[in-house]
């Protein structure tokens, strides 16, 4: 994967996007993130702008902050790059369940 120019990206009400964590928490556009964890698709219930840095919960437990995006299938989705402190995936997070809430926030 590699991280795009833009530190947004828009997105509506119905789609479908990837949550892909990664512990290359310092890389920046451009850059290539070659250790990921798949954290699943999410479908989008609130549209809105989505912007490096915001931070990541599941269930309420924060997971991460938005590192960028990856659209290597777009236009089908984006791969929403998140920095953790050590690669997770679903099975890591008893809170990643279906219908569960995913909500991005700004950091302040």
């Amino acid at each position: 994967m590699t991280l795009i120019q833009f530190q947004s990206r828009c997105v509506r009400r119905n789609e479908i996007h990837e949550l892909v964590s990664t512990d290359q928490v310092d890389a920046q556009a451009g850059d290539r993130i070659n250790r990921v964890g798949f954290i699943g698709f999410v479908e989008i219930v609130q549209p809105g702008v989505i912007e490096v840095g915001d931070a990541l919960s599941v269930n309420g437990r924060y997971v991460g902050s938005v590192l960028g995006f990856d659209e290597c299938h777009f236009p089908n989705h984006y791969n929403i790059l998140i920095a953790c402190s050590e690669l997770l995936s679903s099975g890591d997070l008893e809170e990643c369940v279906i219908g569960g809430n995913i909500e991005f926030r700004e950091v302040l």
